[in-house]
């Protein structure tokens, strides 16, 4: 900072003798010099009650590693700024590092913090959104800090390229690398319990996806004619309708694994009966490999559902099952493949295999009937999603409603985070209307009109509905809205996470399908915001401004839910806010402006409000009664207290000119009115409220003189106290061997002294002495005087800045 140069200000009564300039380097450190003096005195200025200034902010020396102050803007006078962290780091020590506030300048920092690296684990696998379909990540959850998870390629797909993600306090960084997982081709011919005779033609290897035609090595033609390689896998969708607790019964055993039990079962128990409905499916040793809750009956990217997830269909429950049927390995028979496809297309087949096998599972039979149909949709397809078999069609269509909810304020939604996997919105307590927003995306074989229903699972005191509720079965693209309100019209207030579920019903080649999504909607209880007195500055004194100490506190906030505050207070009073520690903790210092009468308070009232992101506006307020004190600035005189003095004299009023003042004394018109005392004792301080009379009204002070060395000897022993915050600037004293006369033509001449001047000559002040303590300042010294202690004539005069004292002082 560049020196600043600046005349030194003058205190009233005083005026500067010379010049002098004042250089201020960097405040609040100042070098004062006078011309011709080759010295300089270095100055620490403080400003009463004053805030400290966060720029630069405390010192950094011997700051700890990795460490940094977060005081805010301002820190107030008589608060304290901590230190935190940098990003990444925490602090392990028991204590944190703080720099005090007090008038103005920061005091030198205390307390040591030690900050390392956050070491929290991944408490998840890396998002699987980071690989392509085929993919599958190595690691299980837990993963430690600053460990590594790579990627590989599901069974019969080959990888190329390296993929690795890497931890670092719980969160995963993304890798700027990927991997390729390709399905792999069949390295064989077909195997021959296809059909001993067939010679096949393959080319080996064989691609994925691939046909191997055969030709006759005997006498019968080859059947199969065609087989094609694959990887030995199908996956069928299947739209299950039943009474509501069967199907939640069912949804339980897929998720608990007990259906892959069930169907495994069955399969052992029933392989002999394949042969009887076509000898084809004897040479596929058939089990299921996976069963899952799947979104919709034709989506070929096997996405799961996060939850159970029941659609209303026709006064039944419908939900949607994936499953992987396990065909061998190699080339399967394209006629073994249809036959399949066929007995699964069957509705009484399909019953039958699902009932027994909850009938084995439970060992108890379960009716036909709970089951009313069990319709394959045409979404066959093998491992990879690539559609498979004449069953599929030509063309096999997609719908898929994607969550796209947006954060919006106007209409309540704090946040909404949308993946592959879930779709969570979170929304302000108090709102009327829960939204959500889908994308409608359909392949153009998609046929007829789209039929759109929302509902909130769980709930029978909630209706919601879905614009527009009809599209074109290709309308791909299109924004579907969802609002959903209580029955009642009351508010969403409870805290409570509520699903909401929107089906598409469609035809894809002639036949009925429906897809499912849902967005979880969180009610995060509404924030509040509270406002109480702080810790009060020393009040005012009347004519003066009046302040008032607030503080706020912005309470319930979300993680990243962001927020404005404001203050709003009356015309005549400005405002200041601190944030202390944060934005949601912080101080407001209220301003207000007027000629305030001591001994009336000032009623201050403060109005903060805060705006959360999707709450709208909160608010809060709080009021304070601000004192007005009776203050003055003047002087006050010693009398003695007669029954304490040794003297038989009585203080006695004199009329003078003002102590100080210089020049011929009977020149001087009378300017002042004190007390002249005799002898030891004690006495008091009374303000001087007239310059023609004494007063003793209003006390001020205390003083006491004595006799050191005898009553006999010479010298005089003075002490004074005052309340420190009177802040005197002058005291000042005579001894004399005589009473000091008075007139209105001639004012007394005391030689008054000050309490300060240099000692070393009779008349002079010595072994002075000042401390402050519990709020008291006091002076003693001695003076030698030119007659016994006992006998002496003195007085005391103090300059002060008066505060807090009677009414009657102001005229009241």
């Amino acid at each position: 900072m560049k020196a600043t140069t600046c005349g030194l200000l003058q205190q009233p009564r005083w005026h500067a003798n010379g010049q002098a300039a004042l250089e201020c380097p960097a405040a609040p450190l100042c070098l004062i010099t006078r011309p011709g003096h080759a010295a300089a005195a270095l100055l620490r200025l403080i400003v009463p009650d004053g805030p400290c200034s966060n720029s630069p902010g405390p010192s950094t020396d011997g700051m700890p590693a990795n460490t940094q102050w977060a005081c805010g803007q301002a820190t107030h006078s008589g608060t304290t700024c901590q230190a935190a962290c940098a990003p990444g780091y925490v602090n392990v020590a028991r204590t944190t590092r703080t720099a005090a506030c007090l008038d103005g300048l920061w005091e030198q920092p205390t307390g040591d913090m030690t900050c390392i690296l956050g070491t929290d684990p991944c408490r998840q696998p890396p998002p699987l959104l980071w690989l392509p379909a085929g993919g599958e990540w190595d690691c299980q959850a837990p993963v430690s800090h600053a460990a590594a998870c790579t990627a590989s390629c599901e069974p019969g797909y080959n990888r190329t390229g390296a993929i690795t993600a890497w931890c670092f306090n719980g969160n995963w960084v993304q890798p700027t690398t990927s991997i390729t997982c390709t399905p792999a081709g069949c390295p064989s011919n077909p195997k021959p319990q296809l059909d001993p005779d067939a010679l096949w033609s393959c080319q080996l290897p064989t691609a994925h996806g691939a046909a191997c035609t055969a030709g006759c090595n005997g006498t019968n033609a080859p059947d199969p004619t065609t087989a094609i390689c694959d990887f030995a896998s199908k996956i069928y969708y299947f739209n299950v309708q039943g009474l509501g607790h069967n199907m939640i019964s069912l949804i339980e055993d897929i998720h608990s694994g007990a259906a892959l039990t069930m169907a495994n079962n069955v399969l052992m128990q029933r392989q002999k009966d394949f042969a009887l409905y076509n000898p084809a499916l004897c040479v596929l040793n058939i089990s299921v490999q996976d069963a899952w809750i799947s979104q919709s009956t034709s989506n070929t990217q096997r996405r799961r559902a996060a939850s159970q997830r029941l659609v209303e269909h026709g006064g039944m429950d419908e939900v949607v099952v994936g499953v992987q049927v396990l065909l061998g390995q190699g080339f399967v028979a394209k006629t073994a493949e249809a036959v399949l496809d066929a007995a699964i297309n069957t509705p009484s087949a399909m019953s039958y295999l699902i009932t027994l096998g909850q009938a084995l599972a439970r060992d108890k039979l379960v009716s036909e009937f709970c089951i009313s149909q069990a319709s394959m949709s045409l979404a066959v397809s093998d491992s990879t999603g690539r559609p498979l078999g004449a069953s599929a069609g030509r063309d096999s269509c997609l719908v898929q409603l994607m969550p796209n909810t947006p954060a919006n304020s106007s209409a309540g939604i704090i946040s909404a985070q949308h993946s592959s996997s879930k779709s969570k919105v979170t929304v302000c307590g108090g709102v009327n209307t829960l939204y959500a927003t889908f994308k409608y995306i359909a392949t153009s074989s998609a046929e007829g009109n789209s039929i759109l229903a929302a509902r909130i699972t769980g709930s029978n005191t909630t209706a919601c509905s879905v614009t527009p509720a009809v599209l074109p079965g290709n309308a791909t693209g299109t924004v579907v809205t969802v609002t959903c309100q209580k029955d009642d019209g009351s508010a969403f207030t409870e805290a409570a996470t509520a699903e909401l579920l929107l089906t598409a019903n469609f035809t894809c080649s002639g036949a009925q399908s429906i897809t499912a999504s849902t967005t979880n909607i969180t009610t995060a209880p509404r924030p509040t915001i509270t406002v109480r007195l702080g810790r009060q500055p020393q009040p005012g004194c009347g004519g003066k401004p009046a302040v008032a100490v607030f503080r706020y506190k912005v309470n319930g906030m979300l993680i990243g839910q962001d927020f404005e505050v404001a203050a709003q207070v009356g015309p005549a009073c400005t405002t200041k806010v601190t944030y202390h520690p944060s934005k949601a903790n912080g101080i407001v210092i209220v301003t207000c402006s007027g000629a305030f009468v001591p001994g009336v308070p000032v009623p201050v009232e403060l109005n903060m409000t805060a705006s959360p992101e999707g709450c709208g506006n909160i608010q809060g307020s709080a009021k304070a009664n601000v004192s007005v004190l009776c203050c003055t600035t003047g002087s006050s005189y010693a009398k003695a207290d007669s029954s304490s003095s040794s003297s038989s004299s009585k203080p006695t009023c004199f009329q003078h000119s003002r102590p100080g003042a210089t020049g011929e004394q009977c020149a001087k018109a009378v300017t002042a009115s004190g007390y002249s005392n005799q002898g030891p004792g004690s006495g008091k301080l009374f303000l001087a409220q007239k310059s023609n009379s004494c007063s003793d009204a209003v006390e001020v002070g205390s003083v006491n003189v004595s006799c050191p060395d005898g009553a006999a000897a010479n010298k005089v022993h003075f002490k004074i106290a005052t309340p420190a915050a009177f802040r005197s600037s002058e005291r000042r004293y005579f001894v004399s061997c005589a009473a000091p006369t008075s007139s209105p033509t001639c004012p007394g001449s005391p030689r008054w002294v000050s309490v300060r001047a240099k000692s070393g000559q009779p008349g002079l002040p010595e072994g002075y002495n000042s401390t402050v303590i519990d709020g008291v300042s006091t002076v003693e010294f001695n003076v030698t005087a030119g007659c016994s202690c006992s006998s002496v004539y003195h007085g005391i005069v103090d300059f002060a800045s008066y505060r807090n004292l009677p009414l009657s002082a102001c005229g009241k």
